[in-house]
């Protein structure tokens, strides 16, 4: 059983009893590692994207709230610094990138959000 460090880059040695292991990182379910960096994929509501405001995002590290600009919606991407790889032996602290897709979207305007309470009102 081996326990490894928080923050390990690619190419890092582990030692394990008397034997060395070069570590190799890979991208799963959409997460990436590039240098001190993580890459991510957060899906966001095409609203946002397109005039911008607040985002409550899954990230690796748990839910964030996140601020997207008009820009960064039309850019498709977030920066959140000091968010990725922790500092560790020389390493310096990562930033998380976000790459912003948009949601599936749900097929409601203010007619149908107002006609559903209406009908709950009505049966009450």
């Amino acid at each position: 059983r081996l326990t490894l460090p928080a923050g390990l880059r690619q190419d890092d040695m582990v030692r394990a009893g008397e034997r060395f292991f070069q570590v190799s990182i890979v991208e799963a379910d959409g997460l990436q590692v590039r240098g001190h960096d993580i890459w991510a994929s957060a899906p966001v509501d095409p609203k946002v994207l397109e005039a911008g405001g607040k985002a409550v995002v899954e990230t690796p590290l748990g839910k964030r709230t996140v601020w997207i600009t008009e820009r960064a919606g039309e850019r498709g991407l977030v920066r959140l610094p000091g968010q990725g790889l922790p500092a560790r032996s020389g390493h310096p602290r990562g930033d998380l990138f976000l790459r912003l897709e948009p949601a599936a979207r749900i097929n409601e305007n203010s007619a149908r959000a107002l006609l559903r309470r209406f009908a709950a009102a009505w049966a009450a």
